[in-house]
């Protein structure tokens, strides 16, 4: 069996206090000018499924979550970024006031970027990028997506 259901249902009053000490968590930062807001949510998906043959079998699944979207502000620039936590169990969650301090310090970090000067540099990925290319790597190199032509190496079946 799947462990992939939490039955801890949350009410509204407790997400919206984990959606606050987010957001206040943020706040409470130096330099942290504004804030997009805290977010808390939970949600339950029943999935049943049926076939003709007289096969019949269901499941739920859970999740919760929480984040943060603050805003920075110095000598005129301003930089946003966030955080978040999402954990089908809602004892896995990073704590709120943890989400919302790394939604303050990713903030604070974009302050005074500039753009790098031309040239070959080793690549070190945040891990919302990574997971990103990741799937969208996956998502070509599929081999459905290769058969219907939809992948960057559609052109590529049979070749070595």
């Amino acid at each position: 069996m799947l462990d992939i259901y939490d039955p801890a249902q949350p009410d509204a009053d407790s997400l919206r206090q984990r959606a606050s000490e987010a957001e206040a968590a943020a706040l409470s930062v130096d330099g942290i000018t504004n804030s997009d807001g805290g977010n808390a949510g939970h949600g339950v998906v029943d999935v049943l499924i049926a076939t003709s043959n007289g096969f019949s079998a269901g499941y739920q699944r859970s999740s919760h979550g929480v984040s943060a979207v603050v805003i920075a502000e110095k000598d005129g620039q301003m930089e946003r970024d966030y955080d978040y936590s999402s954990a089908v169990f809602e004892t896995d969650l990073d704590a709120a006031d943890a989400v919302g301090k790394n939604a303050a310090k990713r903030t604070l970090e974009r302050l005074g970027a500039s753009k790098a000067k031309t040239g070959k540099f080793p690549v070190i990925y945040d891990r919302r990028v990574a997971a990103s290319l990741v799937s969208t790597l996956a998502g070509a190199i599929n081999g459905a997506s290769v058969a219907r032509g939809t992948s960057f190496l559609k052109d590529q079946l049979g070749k070595k």
